[in-house]
């Protein structure tokens, strides 16, 4: 990137300027250390979350996962690269999953973002009847006309239940 000489040398004055306020200096040094401070969180949530990955340990891994939810100065896309990352390495991983599925339906209003994240958790969890429940819910309120399941556990899991429990159509 190029910048003309005319911008070097108009910064660099704005520079000198702001060098001789002490006011505006404070400012910028205090700016300086809080944005420091942030940094240096991010790192070590970060050097956190790998050491948990590296360990394979699954309650190590969902304690540095929950400790990063409640992270508040995360958004909530970077709260889910975390989980995106953790499922690249062990996408299998349950504890994670419920996590992330109970995360996500939280705070993901939007039902194309979260029918995914809720179809991969059942993909991955076949087992769990909780995610077809959801993904079902997900699907039906996403205003499909028609539920068509990618899966057919997915509706033998729902007839099952139904079969379990005489009152499992009021969870519909």
């Amino acid at each position: 990137m190029k910048l003309p000489l005319a911008d070097i040398y108009q910064t660099y004055e704005e520079y000198a300027n702001w060098e001789k306020d002490e006011q505006e200096r404070r400012k910028m040094i205090e700016t300086f250390n809080t944005t420091f401070a942030v940094i240096g969180n991010h790192l070590d949530v970060d050097e956190k979350f790998v050491t948990a990955l590296e360990s394979g340990k699954a309650d190590q891994i969902t304690k540095v996962l929950q400790s990063i939810i409640n992270e508040p100065n995360f958004t909530l896309e970077r709260k889910m690269t975390y989980f995106e990352r953790c499922f690249e390495r062990y996408p299998t991983l349950a504890p994670a999953w419920e996590l992330y599925v109970n995360f996500s339906r939280d705070n993901i209003k939007v039902m194309s973002v979260l029918e995914p994240i809720l179809r991969r958790a059942y993909k991955n969890n076949p087992s769990n009847i909780n995610y077809a429940l959801y993904l079902l819910r997900a699907k039906e309120r996403g205003g499909a006309e028609k539920l068509e399941l990618e899966s057919k556990n997915v509706v033998s899991l729902f007839n099952s239940c139904r079969n379990l429990s005489p009152n499992a159509h009021k969870i519909f």
